[in-house]
């Protein structure tokens, strides 16, 4: 977990650095780390923790680059992969109520993000609209 941690601390280094690229470097590398930690880890709500971090900063990252697509697959998929995960649990362990409090924390963030995308997009079209309506008036 050490390694991941690493990755996470200098990802928001650069993240706070406005060195976007660079950060999502990192945070691929912690969000790879936490995967191959994600069955084996012994404490649950550590790993998904790591998880719900790796994910939502590099879909944040994402976002901050002017990628919101990318950045909601982030949130998507990291949703997606708790769901799965609580489907495959048993109920009344340690391990479910985690995973429920893992997909409480992703859902709503989801929720967030895709209403920011689709006002960024609500607001964007217009002016691209009119930008192309006055490019062929020329």
């Amino acid at each position: 977990m050490e390694i991941w941690k690493k990755y996470i601390v200098q990802g928001n280094r650069l993240y706070d650095q406005n060195r976007a690229p660079e950060a999502i470097a990192k945070y691929s590398a912690a969000l790879d780390r936490a995967v191959k930690l994600f069955n084996f880890w012994f404490e649950d709500d550590e790993i998904i923790a790591a998880l719900l971090t790796s994910y939502h900063n590099l879909g944040d990252a994402y976002f901050r680059q002017g990628d919101g697509k990318a950045g909601l697959s982030c949130y998507q998929t990291v949703h997606q992969l708790l769901t799965d995960a609580l489907s495959a649990e048993q109920p009344e362990t340690k391990k479910y109520a985690a995973l429920e409090r893992g997909i409480s924390c992703s859902h709503m963030n989801l929720i967030l993000k895709t209403k920011l995308l689709t006002e960024n997009r609500t607001k964007l079209y217009p002016i691209k609209n009119k930008l192309n309506q006055t490019a062929k008036e020329y």
